[in-house]
């Protein structure tokens, strides 16, 4: 028998000044005269540092200041569930609502926001040159950021380009217009004071080695800023580019919310490595599970490029039709049959000279070697089972509290006899009802041991009927 709680009865949630990071200014919870919360969403997704979350409550107090009047924006919240010691979540007041009565009779405070990690979208440089004048050039920074990372001529780690791009904004703030308390906070509540730390360049479980792959083939390009406003994660997403990367917030075993940067971990090593959970049927919600499988997202033809190299994307494709020695660009002979025309184009922003890439030939081979990686993630899509899906919360304990053993963000579910890729994760709770976890699936397929990619799931019409039995 498994040991499996499915229902959260006291959650917990706490309120922060920005600047302090160990003592919450206001709590939240069954224990504490402000027991007035009567419900909350938030949710994470492998596709942004930017998702929201919202609470509402009650003012449950008697003789004091207004609770409304003591809740401020920029304010941090972390949200527990079953485990009172770690939070589920971390995020920020971007907003706050009162409305004239709640159902019983009180006034209702709504509260909402974005995860903690929004605020790389919000650590921006105002780089108006006519407002600064004598200032230091920011071309100039940018430049000498670039030549540094040509001097690694295809050996640089995302994790060195990511870093020292965050110090340069650092120097940069220095003499431009910049937000800085952003970073501050972030290195405060993901970091514990130190900035490396608010970074997680696997995603996987304590332990667990980065991605096999974690380097740029490139130099990168030196038109890393433009006039006006730069975000830093503008500034990594040019460099790193869907879909080949991802940029995420999750919260780890620790509790830590964490900036999540690495390569898709669609190779069979890595994917061997992600958190892996077993779903059944007794934690699934009736009516609240589906599976489509589309060819809308198939892709035949898989074509990289970099921005600065000697030849452009129509050279490229052209050059590949004429040498057929190239390769640069691949076509997914069974597919194109089948679909036609359909290519996944992907700009990288470096550039290649005789005294980087060594010439042509280096550079063809770069190229096939991301087209050839593009192809064995996305050639299947049509292949692959994709959906969503409604569980109860659970955690682990013979007590009251436990520790949560449900899907993560950017991890993976055993289900039907196949495994899918968690893309997001949705969290629900209103006072007298059950924690809802939603999950959103996708590249569902049948995997052995080591990650490696077997076939499609078979009979799954069957599995599904046989699965709603015991739902």
């Amino acid at each position: 028998m498994r040991n499996e709680y499915h229902q959260i009865i006291r959650p917990k949630m706490e309120l922060y000044n920005p600047s302090d990071a160990v003592t919450p200014y206001l709590i939240f919870s069954p224990f504490t005269e402000n027991n007035g919360l009567q419900s909350f969403s938030f949710s994470f997704s492998t596709q942004s540092l930017t998702t929201s979350w919202s609470a509402s409550l009650i003012d449950t107090r008697s003789g004091k200041k207004p609770l409304f009047d003591e809740i401020k924006l920029f304010s941090i919240v972390k949200i527990y569930c079953a485990d009172q010691n770690r939070p589920e979540f971390v995020g920020v007041i971007n907003s706050r609502v009162i409305e004239a009565v709640s159902p019983i009779g009180k006034r209702l405070i709504t509260i909402s926001g974005a995860q903690i990690t929004s605020l790389l979208n919000d650590f921006i440089i105002a780089s108006d040159f006519a407002a600064f004048g004598g200032q230091q050039d920011i071309n100039t920074i940018a430049e000498n950021l670039a030549q540094e990372f040509a001097l690694a001529n295809g050996s640089l780690h995302i994790q060195d380009f990511v870093r020292k791009t965050l110090g340069i904004y650092e120097e940069i703030q220095k003499g431009f217009l910049s937000n800085s308390e952003f970073l501050e906070t972030l290195v405060r509540f993901c970091g514990d004071g130190q900035r490396d730390n608010i970074f997680d360049f696997s995603g996987f479980d304590a332990g667990k080695p980065a991605p096999a792959d974690v380097k740029l083939f490139y130099p990168i390009t030196n038109l890393l800023f433009n006039n006006g406003r730069n975000s830093i994660s503008s500034i990594w997403r040019s460099i790193l580019p869907d879909p080949l990367y991802e940029m995420y917030g999750r919260v780890n075993q620790e509790g830590k919310p964490k900036v999540v940067i690495r390569k898709r971990p669609f190779s069979p090593a890595d994917w061997k490595k992600l958190n892996k959970t077993n779903i059944y049927p007794d934690v699934m919600i009736e009516n609240a599970f589906s599976l489509k499988q589309s060819d809308n997202e198939v892709y035949t033809v898989f074509n990289s490029y970099l921005q600065g190299a000697p030849l452009s994307r129509d050279q490229v494709v052209v050059y590949s039709e004429i040498d057929e020695q190239s390769d640069i660009v691949l076509v997914s002979a069974e597919k194109v049959r089948r679909y036609g025309y359909r290519p996944m184009e992907v700009n990288f922003m470096g550039y290649d000279t005789a005294n980087n890439l060594k010439g042509d030939a280096t550079y063809n081979e770069v190229m096939r070697d991301l087209n050839d990686l593009l192809r064995r993630w996305y050639e299947k899509m049509d292949e692959f089972y994709s959906g969503t899906l409604r569980i109860i919360y659970r955690y682990d304990g013979e007590k009251l509290y436990g520790k949560n053993i449900n899907p993560e963000v950017g991890g993976v579910v055993d289900l039907l006899g196949g495994q899918f890729y968690v893309e997001g994760v949705s969290h629900s709770w209103s006072f007298g009802g059950a924690h809802i976890v939603t999950l959103n699936i996708s590249r569902g397929y049948e995997y052995d041991n080591q990650g490696n990619m077997v076939g499609v799931i078979q009979n799954i019409g069957k599995r599904y009927n046989e699965l709603s039995k015991h739902i």
